[in-house]
């Protein structure tokens, strides 16, 4: 499906409303906020794991943090929301992201060498004016932005903390099964917010664009010298903290919804589903024959989230079709006949075929097809990325594999000129270089010796 036709689908699928009536910013219903809440409470704890301690600093930020950055890292102050009082100009913005509001603090909090480490994350909504905004990609309101943020005495330590966060981070995507190739973003441009920048790159069916989902910046005294965080080391001297920042947003939904779901509808990770299992009484023109008792017994025995669908108004047909639509993993059918033979009738949503079961067997039953569900929705989403990916052996070859929305791997010698140069001939623009990957050869741009691999496609505008 195309992009209007995937907004349109996560109406229909009772996922978010994006015709709310300002630009950019969109409506959580019901099944979609449950959904959303799943996923970031588990990335919630994943980070309080990891010894991060959840903070909520406010939306609103002061002018005269976004000014400090903005001397020395350019473009940063653009596409704000800045704050009327009336139709009197006020010195507050709304939060893009949480630098400008958290390191203020942080420089009150921090004093002596026994003040660090500190390891802070939040859960929030973001603000940043796009050109064109489309829900869970790019929206003008994100909904939410997960944001961890650390900082150390060393550099050192920051060095070692910026390799468990890439840890941290590919474990959240392994566990939303976001296929995911990790590379090193180039710095080309204005002046880097960090020294290193690590990206989780996947890609968006509905726009044929690649997407970036967790990031990760090392940032090392860049912040601290801008915001004058220092601490007392020993011998009464002051130094400037250590610092790194990274995050996953709403576009981990957005790859999620898109790149598991089928020609079907929605295909839902058991962990994430609002609703894992539908069971459906289907009686016999207006006779129970113990079906509804019987239903409650399986209920007890199932450890899940589970709805009975009681619908008079749709046919069980019809039912079965909703419920796929939307995802469920499981569907239970209940017949007159299950009742004497102490059965039912089971269907996954990656299989769609219907089998019977044993009652007395029905928990670890479940158990067994929510772990199928998640392994053919892990192994399909792997499969996605290799075939959405090709390589090239040629710069005339790029540019093609570009132009039909793949995004293409090829050797690459590393220099900033050569990436600008392939960048002018192409549609896309270079993804990053691939972390822990070596490429021996011939770079396809200047034809001098290739030592790293290149990632190349289009890219979804930046959230």
């Amino acid at each position: 499906m195309d992009s209007e036709q995937f907004k349109n689908f996560l109406f229909r699928t009772n996922i978010l409303d994006a015709s709310y009536p300002v630009r950019g910013a969109h409506v959580w219903l019901p099944y979609g906020f449950q959904f959303k809440k799943l996923v970031f409470n588990k990335l919630e704890t994943m980070m309080t794991d990891a010894g991060y301690k959840q903070h909520e600093f406010p939306r609103l930020m002061p002018g005269s943090s976004l000014r400090k950055i903005a001397a020395t890292v350019k473009d940063f102050s653009q596409n704000v929301f800045w704050l009327k009082d009336g139709n009197k100009d006020t010195d507050i913005f709304l939060n893009p992201t949480g630098e400008s509001g958290i390191y203020p603090m942080l420089r009150q909090w921090i004093k002596i060498s026994s003040d660090l480490p500190i390891r802070l994350f939040q859960v929030g909504n973001t603000f940043r004016s796009h050109h064109r905004p489309y829900p869970l990609i790019n929206s003008d309101e994100s909904t939410p932005l997960l944001e961890g943020h650390g900082v150390f005495r060393t550099r050192q330590e920051v060095i070692n903390e910026f390799d468990a966060v890439l840890k941290i981070l590919e474990d959240m995507h392994n566990t939303l099964v976001i296929p995911y190739r990790m590379v090193t973003r180039l710095q080309w441009g204005n002046n880097p917010v960090s020294e290193k920048n690590i990206s989780f790159e996947s890609y968006f069916p509905p726009k044929n664009v690649n997407l970036n989902i967790g990031v990760a910046y090392l940032q090392d005294q860049i912040f601290s010298r801008i915001f004058d965080i220092k601490f007392e080391s020993e011998g009464s001297a002051t130094e400037h903290t250590h610092q790194l920042t990274f995050g996953i947003n709403e576009r981990a939904l957005a790859a999620m919804l898109a790149i598991h779901s089928d020609n079907y509808g929605l295909r839902l990770l058991p962990e994430f589903a609002p609703i894992q299992v539908v069971l459906i009484p289907k009686p016999k023109l207006h006779e129970d024959y113990g079906i509804e008792k019987y239903t409650k017994k399986i209920i007890e025995k199932i450890r899940a989230r589970v709805y009975i669908d009681k619908n008079k108004n749709r046919t069980v047909k019809q039912k079965i079709s909703h419920w796929r639509e939307r995802g469920v993993p499981l569907l239970l059918i209940i017949e007159p006949n299950d009742v004497q033979n102490q059965t039912i009738s089971a269907s996954t949503r990656t299989q769609n075929i219907w089998q019977t079961v044993s009652a007395d067997d029905i928990e670890q039953t479940v158990l067994k097809y929510f772990s199928e569900v998640e392994k053919q929705i892990r192994e399909d989403a792997e499969f996605f990325l290799e075939e959405k990916t090709k390589a090239a052996k040629s710069r005339d070859e790029l540019v093609n594999l570009v132009g039909q929305n793949y995004i293409v791997k090829f050797s690459y010698c590393g220099s900033t000129e050569c990436g600008i140069n392939l960048e002018r001939d192409s549609v896309g623009e270079i993804l990053g270089i691939g972390v822990k990957e070596k490429e021996h050869g011939k770079c396809i741009g200047c034809g001098n010796e290739s030592a790293v691999v290149g990632y190349f496609s289009r890219r979804a505008q930046s959230p």
